[in-house]
């Protein structure tokens, strides 16, 4: 580490402990898309307290069906029309997470969409095997970094054209 990276005062100029900066890798690198997130996950657990894990995999169905509806939506065909069998499942997974979405505004949200009291909501039985969940999302995790990256990637694909396209 040079004298400069000792010296650094503020956030965006520290290195991790990987050396990289934000300015050299974006907002993209693993660490700071971490630090992100997990900031947000406190934000959240703030407004709607510590949610159940039943319910938490709702919410989590819900960021899918949008996510799925992203990727459908620049098929170019019609509505119910798909290319292949995976086109097919993601609008299986949107139908369903959409789904998700109505069942937690309907009960975990007031009209105004605000938190409803921890007290007015439905308790749902608990998880018989935590350990094994929880293991499921160290497969998760990964793949929601991959799926940002891979998003980013064509992003910037699309940015790059974009900006040929009109030279």
């Amino acid at each position: 580490m040079s004298d400069d990276d000792v010296t650094a005062t503020t956030d965006s100029e520290r290195p991790n402990h990987e050396g990289v900066r934000p300015e050299e890798d974006g907002d993209t690198h693993h660490l700071f898309l971490g630090k992100r997130w997990g900031n947000h996950a406190e934000e959240n657990i703030e407004k709607w307290g510590n949610q159940e894990p039943k319910v938490l995999l709702l919410a989590m169905a819900e960021e899918l069906a949008e996510i799925a509806d992203e990727l459908l939506e620049d098929n170019g065909l019609p509505p119910n029309a798909y290319r292949n069998d995976a086109d097919r499942i993601l609008n299986d997974i949107r139908t369903d997470g959409y789904r998700a979405r109505e069942y937690l505004e309907g009960h975990c949200e007031d009209d105004d969409g605000s938190p409803l009291p921890m007290d007015e909501r439905p308790v749902h039985d608990g998880v018989s095997q935590p350990e094994r969940a929880a293991s499921e999302t160290e497969d998760l995790a990964p793949l929601v970094y991959q799926l940002y990256w891979s998003l980013e990637d064509r992003s910037l694909d699309t940015d790059t054209e974009h900006s040929e396209g009109s030279q």
